[in-house]
């Protein structure tokens, strides 16, 4: 009997702290080795350029493999003969079928294995660095500095590019699944510097402490780009300069912002606002008086301006939201018809 066995025998029933004895766990067989443990290689993000390399040269290799499918001769007179090509265009064309069809299947099966699931049309290519965003959206260096992540996460790879392109959004993500990176980093590099005269992007968030957050997170975000968040303060503070906005970026629960947008003059104004976050879109759903979908309503319809945008994260996403969504999307359109 091996002294393994022997071993396993006399500890058992008895709980045995591999973290701590690792090393005794390892020599008594309790845990795998680290050469014994195959590491699975994460799933690339596909590059069209390889793809296209590879249908290219598959390609080539049939039509040399079979030369008479390609060509057809032709006798002229006596021996004179000439070749007919196929047409190139129809050619090409097939090849980028090809192309866009095995790119497409390459980029699915990477959206399944990061567990990306999602609905519409002409959806981006998610990334899977964060060096694709300079490359693809030319996100400046500055930005990217600022990012203290190693990799995006899977929130992070596909709601980046829609919003990048301009996309409205209705984005489900488990807590700490990095949702609040994934909404600033596409917003600060739309506003791109500071610019007085008005808010430009609101995030609305259930609780002051949670604004908080968002704050200092932003912050991080914003060093050598100038751009400004800013916490809204208690009103009494905000009536001194009603008008005169000096920042960029406002931040807080939706109480506090549809009393100044209601206080006669209205002590806000969000006809700039280029970018409406609508952050843990399920608590501040919630039925009865722990909900705000009436102060909701209001903000989402006082953000008037031709360039808005809006984007939804939430934890769940039940029915309601969804529903809620398309109504106060019809009727805000309506009105400004």
């Amino acid at each position: 009997m091996s002294m393994n066995s022997i071993f396993k025998q006399l500890t058992s029933g008895v709980s045995f702290n591999t973290a701590i004895y690792t090393n005794e766990a390892k020599r008594f067989g309790l845990v795998k080795k680290t050469d014994d443990l195959i590491a699975c290689a994460p799933t690339p993000l596909p590059s069209l350029k390889e793809v296209r390399e590879e249908v290219v040269a598959r390609n080539v290799k049939h039509e040399n493999d079979d030369i008479s499918d390609q060509e057809e001769d032709i006798t002229l007179i006596g021996e004179i003969t000439t070749m007919k090509k196929k047409k190139k265009k129809k050619k090409q064309k097939r090849e980028n079928d090809q192309i866009k069809e095995i790119y497409d299947e390459k980029v699915n099966h990477f959206r399944n294995v990061n567990k990306i699931h999602l609905q519409g049309s002409d959806v981006p290519t998610p990334v899977s660095e964060w060096i694709q965003l300079c490359e693809r959206y030319s996100i400046s260096e500055a930005m990217l500095n600022n990012i203290s992540y190693n990799h995006p996460t899977p929130v992070q790879m596909q709601t980046i590019p829609l919003m990048l392109e301009n996309r409205e959004v209705l984005s489900c993500a488990p807590t700490g699944s990095g949702k609040t990176a994934a909404f600033l980093i596409p917003i600060l590099h739309s506003l791109k510097s500071p610019r007085n005269g008005g808010y430009r992007a609101v995030i609305i968030v259930p609780t002051k402490e949670l604004a908080v957050q968002i704050e200092q997170e932003c912050l991080k975000f914003c060093q050598g780009l100038g751009l400004r968040p800013h916490l809204l303060g208690k009103v009494k503070s905000e009536k001194s300069q009603p008008h005169k906005v000096m920042h960029d970026i406002l931040i807080t629960p939706p109480n506090r912002l549809v009393y100044m947008l209601q206080h006669d003059p209205p002590l806000v104004k969000l006809k700039t606002v280029e970018w409406l976050i609508i952050d843990e879109a399920d608590k501040l759903f919630e039925a009865g008086v722990t909900g705000f979908r009436e102060q909701l309503a209001t903000i989402y319809k006082a953000c008037v301006g031709p360039a808005i945008r809006r984007a939804m994260f939430s934890a769940t996403l039940g029915q309601e939201v969804q529903t809620w969504c398309k109504q106060i999307g019809r009727a805000s359109c309506r009105e400004r018809v």
